[in-house]
């Protein structure tokens, strides 16, 4: 009861699938000690390296590298910017780690960044764990074949909006690197900040043939994708996402 008073601790949640905005975003309304600026500029700081990210990219963008967690801060830290987003970035490389990473990817065809690239997109499209894997075969089967990808979350990155916003025809087709409805192959960069669940479906796609997924709830199961592998299959499933109002235009 004489003894020193225990150290205050802060915790801090960052969530799976925010981008690097979005990070900030959070960042600044949970620690009121941060400031802007120095938060922006921590987040091109050259202590953010990774040996696998592509050297030929014209830009430096942090995306997909700062793992998504509940990060405790004391006293000594809590106005400390960088040294958050340093323990992030960090807490990232040791779970691409502890995943084998680079093993893995090489053995399904891809770079370790790459596999990030991925795993994002499956962040951003999966509701359910058990999706992930199939979601990722899907993405493959399309690399593989030399199809447009056509996952709308690339879009929205692409043309700046939420999972919340409406986008209409002029969104669809924007020309950007990031628009897999108009461009093959995947986005140049992440488009989120993938969790290890995604991470691990990204380099470990279940088995089968599926070019197609979309969301029905099906089974009852709120979230739950239908995997579909002709053109007549997935026009079915859409068309009971259409029925019911799930998103499918």
């Amino acid at each position: 009861n004489e003894g020193p008073l225990p150290e205050e601790v802060i915790r801090v949640t960052v969530p799976e699938g925010l981008t690097v905005e979005q990070t900030v975003r959070r960042l600044l309304d949970q620690m009121p000690l941060f400031d802007e600026d120095e938060l922006r500029a921590a987040m091109v700081s050259e202590r953010l390296a990774w040996e696998h990210y592509p050297t030929d990219l014209p830009y430096r963008l942090i995306e997909g590298m700062l793992f998504p967690d509940t990060y405790q801060l004391d006293e000594a830290t809590v106005s400390d910017e960088l040294g958050l987003v340093v323990r992030m970035h960090q807490q990232f490389l040791r779970v691409v780690d502890e995943l084998d990473l680079e093993a893995r990817a090489a053995a399904v065809g891809l770079t370790p960044y790459e596999a990030v690239i991925l795993a994002s997109l499956i962040e951003e499209e999966a509701l359910l764990d058990v999706d992930r894997p199939r979601i990722s075969r899907v993405i493959h089967n399309r690399l593989t074949s030399g199809w447009r990808l056509g996952i709308d979350a690339s879009t929205r990155y692409a043309v700046g909006k939420t999972a919340g916003e409406a986008m209409d025809e002029t969104d669809l087709n924007v020309v950007s690197l990031w628009n897999t409805r108009v461009v093959v192959g995947l986005p140049p960069t992440p488009i989120a900040a993938p969790g290890r669940a995604s991470l691990e479906a990204a380099v470990a796609p279940e088995p089968g043939a599926w070019m197609y997924y979309v969301r029905t709830d099906e089974g009852g199961v709120p979230g739950a994708h239908t995997f579909a592998t002709s053109a007549r299959e997935f026009e079915a499933a859409r068309r009971i996402c259409v029925e019911k109002d799930l998103g499918c235009g």
